[in-house]
């Protein structure tokens, strides 16, 4: 019989030896913080890249926080809001988030929710 063996991802998955079969295991909301705040500074990176400077909003808000959805991603670390400048002025057409998204998208994170394109974030429980 082999020795449990645990191993952890980049993604924060973790495999372990059930039965000689390697089995998934389930990826707690711990991992999945870290994940998080492991894609938010490429992101932010990009971001700078692209010519934008970024305001940072609503990483974590309280469970006591009236605004916005009483399950949302945020009152668990797993969501950000950013919110782009160019020369000062604030971006309020949407335009940087495009390609932002297609990189976040490509890192694994939720999709883009219409008319509210400066959330990022991870699903879990069913919300995005």
């Amino acid at each position: 019989m082999k020795p449990l063996i645990v191993r952890h991802t980049s993604d924060g998955v973790k495999y372990e030896w059930v039965n000689q079969h390697v089995k998934r295991v389930g990826v707690n909301l711990g991992n999945k913080q870290e994940k998080f705040m492991r894609m938010v500074p490429v992101l932010i990176l990009f971001i700078h890249f692209l010519g934008y400077q970024i305001r940072g909003e609503d990483l974590k808000r309280a469970s006591t926080c009236n605004h916005g959805h009483r399950r949302s991603l945020h009152r668990c670390k797993l969501a950000i809001d950013l919110t782009l400048t160019k020369n000062g002025v604030l971006v309020i057409d949407g335009t940087g988030h495009d390609k932002a998204h297609d990189l976040w998208d490509l890192m694994g994170g939720s999709e883009r929710i219409d008319g509210d394109l400066n959330h990022y974030s991870l699903a879990h429980d069913g919300m995005r």
